[in-house]
């Protein structure tokens, strides 16, 4: 049976996702603590267990200068017993039908592995989104400059907004940004704001990865510097949108997410956007 949840089932989502992912029930329950909305939570319950889940986080996809309300869908997954027999394809039948009857305009997604591109593709999801990965390393980045970090107080979300600006890109709330921020801290992660710019990042196999940069103006070059200051390593990965292209390093374009057009007046616009930015994605 295809539903929607209820505070019952918390249990079993916290072992479902789980055995998915491999979180500990900290982690799950932070995520939960802040996100978990009965009618936002859908999942497929067989004999009295909840076997295939996902979540609807609320946004907005930014297009030419207008907002339309979106879905982020978020830790879609299928318990392994259960796999192989559709399941996963009815919740996300039901979750457009959903973000229809709400008037919602879009979903966006990341697949998990790049085989899942395929698998979305079938339910209507097409490949929007790109990311822009640019390696280099501390030597080959050069910046005589301030890279001091700046304790004025920063509004996250207004320097996000205005760095994507003009360009296509889904748009978090104040509260998720501030909740990926501090989720990045619970999973090991750091990261720095300043007046200039803000990063988030992590540590991977020697290497500093930035899940997401923003910066004001013509301040990368600063921000880039306050990275490599703040970080032990000397390898970095930057994930930015597709349509920034440094003058160091070397970039990756590659297809990032994925994005289904729900209402009409969605589909009349769909095929117009390319290189659209997901950035955070709560992972």
């Amino acid at each position: 049976m295809i539903r929607f949840s209820n505070e019952k089932d918390i249990p079993q989502i916290v072992s479902l996702w789980s055995e998915a992912f491999g979180d500990g029930e900290k982690e799950i329950r932070f995520f939960l603590d802040e996100w978990y909305k009965p009618q936002n939570t859908l999942v497929c319950e067989l004999n009295g267990e909840v076997v295939s889940m996902l979540f609807l986080l609320e946004g907005s996809f930014c297009f030419e200068g207008a907002e339309y309300p979106a879905y982020y869908l978020y830790a879609a997954c299928t318990a392994k017993k259960s796999r192989g027999n559709g399941l996963m394809g009815k919740l996300l039948v039901f979750a457009e039908r959903t973000a229809y009857e709400r008037n919602y305009d879009f979903i966006c997604l990341m697949p998990g592995e790049k085989s899942l591109f395929d698998f979305y593709s079938r339910f209507g999801y097409i490949p929007a989104f790109k990311t822009n990965f640019v390696s280099f390393s501390a030597q080959e980045y050069s910046f005589d400059g301030d890279a001091e970090i700046d304790n004025s107080a920063v509004d996250l979300s207004e320097m996000r907004n205005s760095f994507l600006s003009g360009n296509p890109y889904f748009k978090w709330s104040g509260k998720a940004i501030d909740f990926a921020f501090s989720q990045n801290k619970l999973y090991g992660g750091s990261s720095v704001s300043t007046c200039k710019g803000y990063f988030l990042y992590f540590s991977e196999d020697s290497k500093t990865v930035v899940k997401e940069i923003a910066f004001t103006g013509k301040s990368m070059s600063s921000v880039i510097a306050l990275l490599i200051k703040n970080s032990s390593s000397d390898k970095f990965l930057l994930r930015l949108p597709a349509w920034i292209n440094p003058d160091f390093g070397k970039s990756d374009v590659r297809e990032s997410a994925m994005l289904l057009p729900v209402t009409e007046r969605a589909k009349e616009i769909a095929p117009n956007i390319n290189n659209a930015y997901l950035g955070l994605t709560l992972d």
